[in-house]
């Protein structure tokens, strides 16, 4: 965060490199092609449809069932519930036994957050959040240095709610 006029900066967590470039579901469901499978990002507890088209699936696995939980309900599509933050990957054979590993990223519900921090800070409207590996980031700009130290405590709060099962 920024204070009005300076370029002080107050991160919550850590930082890591640009991310690769992600499929998210729209809507709770996404189109799946078996050619040059992106990950997929997905927000913890937003469940959604996979859909592969006509590729027919005989079998799915998930490496950190902790993670992401799945049902496959049809030979094209699988419900995925996205439990806790976190990476994993899922695993798909299909009917004349290809394979395609997908990797998956679940991450914090920023817009959760962003809701709270503006619930509780109704004057600081610049305040953005951002996921960045395990961690939130605050970006954008705060009126007092008070109001840049209440709204990391927010979020520490939130991160260590999120947390608490894990």
């Amino acid at each position: 965060l920024t204070m009005a006029g300076s370029g002080v900066l107050a991160p919550v967590g850590s930082l890591r490199a640009a991310a690769p470039e992600y499929a998210e579901p729209e809507h709770g469901s996404m189109e799946l092609s078996l050619n040059g499978i992106a990950p997929i990002r997905a927000v913890a507890g937003k469940s959604f449809i996979l859909r592969t088209g006509k590729v027919a699936l005989k079998r799915v696995s998930v490496s950190d069932p902790t993670v992401v939980d799945y049902t496959l309900l049809s030979p094209s599509e699988i419900y995925l519930l996205p439990k806790r933050y976190g990476s994993t990957n899922i695993t798909l054979w299909t009917k004349d036994d290809k394979t395609a590993v997908i990797d998956m990223n679940i991450e914090f519900d920023t817009a959760e957050l962003e809701a709270k921090l503006a619930e509780l800070l109704p004057e600081e409207r610049g305040i953005k959040v951002v996921t960045a590996a395990k961690s939130i980031v605050l970006t954008g700009t705060v009126s007092s240095p008070v109001a840049a130290s209440q709204a990391v405590d927010i979020a520490d709060a939130y991160v260590r709610f999120i947390n608490r099962d894990i």
